[in-house]
């Protein structure tokens, strides 16, 4: 599994504002070392979209991925361009480009697809602006200022969940980081106060990840996986690892004082140094990066309360899925990933599935990631 590391580190308690209520009903979740029950080639469904690979089109990976009924929005990972395939893979267009001019962008890291309005809009956490396109021609349509913020997500009400590492200071000095925002960028309430700070850190995907109309934090150094909404913030589920274990508080506050990069310390050290989480309506997938950079991943069937957990090589040869990188997102209750071309065709000799033999025929090493939808039955 492809991990990213990045120049962030999120360590947050569960809080609500003062006006919210938080939630007791958290799931505890362990993941065994040794499952009770095993995974079966025959039980996972997949579906391949090869995403057509041009000049135009090519990417370095995905960092997000909207997708609706007919078309696919994909930020690729070197933030420098987004592009609008159809559902077939097909490449239709690049929304916007690399630059500093109007409808321009230097770190595109969120997309939002308004149907209702028509509208598209990017944040660039570089330039600090809110770019707007039409959903119909992809034209530059206008742009807001923004502020400090890291990633940012679309509530189900309309609002906008803003995260940043430096947190948000309210007129009595208090701290958070969380920003609400509505959709004109009018504040509405600060949720999450900063306890720890730091300018380093690892994550293993988005910090924040959607499921249905529910908008989840997930925090790669905490067990807690929380619940954002316009009001509250709080935790749905918690997790455990067996002989794996996440790092203490204060075990980071040593390694980070006074800002020192201390991600590599940890990536070398016997802790999880991140996590990164996905669900659908029956399943739960996580990745987690621990014993200098071994990845592991575990599902939880929601409905028969069972764990699973496997080595990454363990989980390549189990779905002949080689290559695979964690799901970048949810859609019609299937997970999403990417493939690499290039490490299928290096291991297509393991494979023994005739639909992924067949899809080895058809690709090359300079191919477009592959987009997989897959679910467990």
């Amino acid at each position: 599994m492809k991990i990213v590391l990045i120049s962030i580190l999120f360590i947050l308690f569960v809080s609500c504002n003062d006006s919210s209520e938080r939630t007791t009903d958290v799931r505890m979740i362990c993941f065994k070392d040794t499952n009770k029950e095993e995974i079966k080639k025959e039980n996972i469904k997949y579906e391949f979209v090869q995403l057509e690979t041009t000049d135009e089109s090519l990417l370095d990976g995905i960092f997000q991925i909207r997708i609706t009924e007919d078309r696919l929005f994909i930020i690729n990972q070197k933030f420098d361009k987004v592009l609008v395939f159809n559902k077939n893979g097909k490449f239709i267009t690049a929304i916007g480009s690399f630059g500093s001019g109007p409808g321009e962008y230097l770190s595109p890291c969120a997309i939002h697809i308004d149907e209702n309005n028509n509208r598209i809009s990017i944040a660039d956490r570089n330039r600090l602006k809110l770019l707007h396109y039409s959903l119909d021609s992809y034209q530059y349509l206008s742009s807001q200022p923004l502020f400090n913020f890291i990633y940012c997500t679309w509530l189900s009400d309309g609002n906008i969940a803003w995260v940043s590492t430096s947190g948000y200071k309210t007129d009595k000095r208090e701290n958070y980081y969380v920003k609400i925002t509505d959709s004109s960028l009018n504040l509405i309430g600060y949720l999450y106060p900063a306890i720890f700070t730091s300018s380093y850190g690892v994550s293993s995907g988005n910090l924040i990840t959607e499921y249905g109309c529910n908008a989840y934090l997930c925090i790669p150094y905490l067990p807690d996986i929380q619940s954002v909404k316009s009001d509250c913030i709080s935790p749905v589920y918690q997790f455990s690892f067996d002989s794996h274990h996440l790092p203490s508080l204060e075990w980071l506050k040593d390694f980070a004082s006074e800002d020192a990069n201390y991600a590599y310390s940890l990536l070398k050290s016997e802790y999880i140094s991140a996590y990164n989480f996905k669900e659908t309506d029956t399943f739960l997938f996580l990745n987690y990066i621990v014993d200098k950079g071994d990845v592991y991943v575990c599902l939880f069937d929601k409905e028969k309360n069972i764990t699973y957990k496997y080595s990454s090589s363990e989980f390549s040869e189990i779905t002949d899925l080689y290559g695979l990188t964690a799901p970048v997102c949810v859609y019609n209750n299937c997970f999403v990933a990417i493939i690499g071309p290039g490490e299928l065709l290096k291991n297509k000799d393991k494979i023994h599935r005739s639909d992924i033999k067949s899809l080895t025929s058809k690709i090359s090493d300079d191919d477009n990631p592959i987009l997989i939808y897959f679910k467990f039955n």
